[in-house]
């Protein structure tokens, strides 16, 4: 036997556990190819990322803050509003035929109209009629008191107002602020969603908030980054139903603040033909 030789028995061991092992390394894993991005592709990708981010940063507060009015008969003034807003959405109802006007609003915490109105919805009614809008033609409508979801509450609100006096509107358009109002007009379509309602909306842009560079100004910015988690909260993390569920309306403290027998809407209401 050559020195160089080994014998046969403990090579033939020797491949059995290499084949063995090659077996099991082969049930356990494959070999793949992966293809990777050359580095034109990879900064042709950044490039075209940075173009649309940057896009998108820019006109994030234009497309928070739309204004889509429709033909309506029925308007809703969110109450929180500042006076030079408040102007401004004067001056829109003035174009308008409105027959109701309806100011909604909770409990306020301030108040730069008079100090004796306890919420919002009086508070921008009387400055409303103060500016010359018809009193026959406007109602104050406060909502529930509500720490979250204070938007739905008072959409839900005007719903069952307009229910319980028998108007019926195939339209409405919704008068808010700045970045609130997509996700005003979001949080009313899903209130009005079984009445099959359209919904307009206008974005009142007086102020200190500007739409244009946004992020240069710290209280815009807060602005625009929380009504997006609004948004995105109502979009996919938000149960009408619950709200709806635990729904409480008082229309006894609706009576007490307004002369509802006046409006003309509800004159008219009876010979108004209901929406198709």
């Amino acid at each position: 036997m050559s020195a160089f030789e080994k014998p046969t028995s403990l090579e033939d061991s020797s491949s059995a556990a290499v084949s063995n092992a090659r077996r099991l390394k082969s049930f356990f894993f494959r070999s793949r190819s992966l293809p990777l991005p050359s580095i034109a592709s990879m900064l042709a990708i950044v490039v075209v990322f940075v173009v649309v981010f940057t896009f998108a940063a820019t006109n994030l507060a234009y497309f928070l803050s739309p204004t889509q009015l429709v033909n309506a008969r029925v308007a809703m003034v969110e109450g929180w509003m500042s006076p030079p807003r408040l102007d401004e959405i004067y001056d829109k109802l003035n174009t308008g035929d409105y027959e109701l006007i309806i100011a909604t609003g909770g409990k306020i915490e301030s108040s730069f109209h008079q100090e004796s109105v306890e919420t919002y919805a009086e508070r921008t009614r009387d400055y409303l009629i103060g500016r010359g809008v018809d009193p026959s033609k406007i109602i104050a409508l406060p909502a529930p008191v509500a720490r979250v979801n204070r938007t739905y509450f008072s959409a839900t609100f005007v719903r069952e107002w307009l229910q319980e006096h028998n108007i019926q509107i195939n339209a409405l358009n919704l008068y808010s602020a700045y970045c609130h109002s997509r996700r005003t007009r979001y949080l009313y379509r899903q209130a009005f969603a079984e009445q099959n309602v359209e919904m307009g909306v206008y974005a009142a842009l007086k102020g200190r908030h500007k739409l244009a560079g946004w992020w240069k100004q710290s209280g815009s910015a807060k602005i625009v980054v929380s009504e997006v988690a609004g948004l995105v909260k109502a979009a996919f993390f938000f149960d009408p139903s619950v709200i709806e569920s635990n729904a409480n309306f008082d229309f006894a403290v609706i009576k007490e603040i307004n002369d509802v027998d006046n409006l003309a809407i509800l004159r008219a209401s009876d010979e108004s033909e209901p929406p198709t």
